[in-house]
């Protein structure tokens, strides 16, 4: 699973990383973090080489909509 640590993202422009998921799983509000609709992601892991506020966790990720995980 893909994690969003939304403490690493300044939250002020469009996310570069949305064009790299293949699947379309990278979602963003606005400029607000990003967020992983997990019902697509495939854990292909390019977000987390794109950007630090991407990352694996081993266990599962509750919410598609990770909005305060710091």
């Amino acid at each position: 699973m893909i994690e969003v640590k939304t403490k690493y993202c300044p939250q002020n422009h469009h996310c570069p990383s949305l064009a790299v998921c293949p699947v379309g799983a990278i979602k963003q509000d606005g400029f607000k973090a990003p967020y992983i609709d997990q019902e697509k992601c495939t854990n292909c892991g390019r977000c987390v080489l794109s950007c630090r506020v991407f990352q694996q966790v081993s266990e599962p990720v509750t919410s598609n909509k990770m909005t305060a995980n710091k």
